[in-house]
């Protein structure tokens, strides 16, 4: 009979997995992945899409699996990490350049990592003809290589000119007698210079191209050679190009890779640092148009919430664990647990602790694996509570996220005036914001996981002709400000409760209540003339 795996070491194997998931192997992202609805097919299918999500989602995690089992299958995958590319990034942060300089650098970077996948795959295929294959790839790094962004802009140009004129004069005279001579030889010389600067400035209306003169044809010619089904480009960490040049990109990614039927791009993104297109004129559009030409049908940020669909988020986390465990188990040489009911029995207490994880987890895995390894290290001879499960997304929320708002006054302000408008005025945990209202510090937060969207199109009581996006405040920070809030103002020493204590006994509220969060609007124009003096600085763009 095989050894069968303990309580115990279950729990060692939780606390090993926090941090993990961004250095498996191509082998264990098989095995930990867990697709939840019709992820998985979503992100399978053959159209060119773009799947948006924050930091912590799984949108590398659900990328690399793509990428893995396409490989796998015997197509052409190649996994562009955009964090990579170049020798050295700084140069597409360089203000000094030209933006067409900066762009023309990224896209070569980006095709010299593509066209090296595709070598990869030549070369790794036994049933690569790599005689016929050679024209065809050398005319592709030709094309690379020719790849210009061009465009007509205000330029300012210094001239420095020297002008020197000289004149000379000279004498010579002789005298002889008998044959000798002697002689003199004189010179004058003047000489006038004249140094001046001057600035002209050309003005022009922008008019950016991008020239891709053989690069399409020399793709399609190496595309129809290689003895592959399909070709997956798969570019994650779009979020990290500059805002400036990401049109430029997804440009060449419309020019060159879009008309060829075998080619299928996918794109990781975070949605509010994400800009496919820009338009300088109405006949030159650089870029792509979202649903037009790529579709965005996936959004991470919205599948997981415990709220939006309670049994399938518990069913997922379930697997979630288990898939993991199960992985490192497999790598550690320990046994493995034989199924997800065999991982839960094993760790939580009771199934409301479950759900009660799963909450605090707000859908992102990341985090999950963060707080499941503390409440590890917190039940390690034991099983998880409720109590643990709060205390540890506390102590989560201490450590990796309230230091992103300690340093930023008006972010800290902004959490404490949405948490006195939907706690203390609302009685929620949730918030409605206007549909179509963008705000950089709202951004912020979300994208720092202090505030997640719930539902992105919902109506309100008060004003119900507009529409709304739903959020909600993050688990750990709603345990974190209402425990500093009851923390009494002097301590006895003797007998108060800590922070720890306090936050073990703090109920975060569901949102079953749509009478509460519906009449929870924020009013952003009172919190920036209340806190800044000022009004909101871009409340309607």
């Amino acid at each position: 009979m095989c050894a069968e795996l303990s309580s115990e070491q279950l729990m060692k194997c939780l606390i090993g997995l926090k941090g993990r998931a961004e250095r498996l192997e191509p082998d264990q992202v098989i095995e930990s992945f867990s697709s939840v609805g019709p992820l998985l097919p979503l992100i399978s299918t053959e159209d060119h899409q773009v799947i948006f999500g924050r930091r912590g989602t799984g949108k590398t995690h659900a990328l690399r699996y793509l990428y893995a089992t396409k490989s796998d299958e015997g197509d052409c995958a190649i996994f562009v990490d955009m964090r990579n590319l170049g020798s050295d990034n700084s140069i597409y942060n360089d203000h000094n350049l030209a933006v067409t300089e900066r762009a023309t650098r990224l896209l070569i970077d980006t095709l010299v990592f593509i066209q090296d996948g595709i070598l990869d795959f030549a070369v790794s295929s036994p049933n690569a003809d790599l005689a016929t294959l050679e024209s065809p790839l050398d005319r592709l790094g030709e094309a690379v290589s020719q790849v210009r962004v061009s465009g007509e802009v205000k330029v300012s140009i210094k001239e420095a000119r020297s002008d020197t004129s000289r004149k000379k004069r000279g004498l010579f005279a002789k005298f002889g007698l008998g044959g000798n001579s002697a002689g003199g030889d004189f010179t004058a010389e003047k000489q006038n210079a004249t140094d001046y600067t001057s600035v002209k400035e050309v003005t022009g209306a922008e008019s950016i191209s991008i020239r891709f003169p053989e690069l399409s044809a020399s793709l399609r010619d190496v595309v129809n050679i290689l003895p592959a089904k399909r070709f997956w480009i798969i570019l994650d960490e779009w979020s990290s190009v500059p805002l400036e040049l990401q049109p430029f990109l997804a440009d060449m990614l419309k020019r060159a890779f879009f008309n060829i039927p075998q080619i299928t791009v996918k794109i990781g993104a975070i949605e509010h640092r994400t800009k496919f297109l820009i338009e300088p004129n109405s006949d030159n559009i650089v870029g792509l148009e979202v649903t037009a030409d790529i579709r965005s049908n996936v959004r991470l940020d919205d599948y997981l919430l415990f709220e939006n669909n309670n049994d399938a988020s518990v069913s997922f986390f379930k697997e979630f664990l288990y898939r993991h465990i199960k992985s490192y188990c497999k790598e550690k040489g320990l046994p493995e647990p034989e199924g997800a009911d065999e991982v839960y029995r094993k760790s939580f207490n009771q199934k409301t602790s479950l759900e009660e994880f799963v909450k605090a987890a707000e859908g992102v895995p990341r985090d999950a694996l963060h707080i499941i390894s503390i409440c590890a290290q917190k039940s390690l001879s034991g099983l998880i509570d409720i109590p643990t499960v709060r205390a540890a997304a506390h102590r989560h929320y201490q450590e990796d996220k309230s230091s992103q708002v300690e340093g930023n006054a008006v972010l800290r302000d902004l959490l404490q005036f949405i948490v006195d408008t939907a706690i203390r005025k609302k009685k929620t945990n949730a918030f409605l914001l206007e549909v179509g209202v963008k705000d950089h510090n709202i951004d912020l937060l979300f994208d720092r996981r202090m505030i997640h969207i719930r539902q992105r199109n919902v109506s309100s009581r008060d004003n119900p002709g507009a529409r709304y996006v739903h959020y909600k405040i993050d688990y750990g920070c709603y345990v974190d400000l209402i425990a500093t809030r009851q923390m009494p103002r002097e301590q006895d020493f003797f007998g108060e409760k800590t922070m720890e204590e306090l936050a073990e006994e703090i109920e975060v509220p569901m949102e079953d209540d749509a009478r509460s969060y519906r009449r929870s609007i924020l009013d952003l124009e009172e919190f920036y003339v209340a806190n800044t003096g000022e009004h909101s600085p871009n409340p309607g763009t």
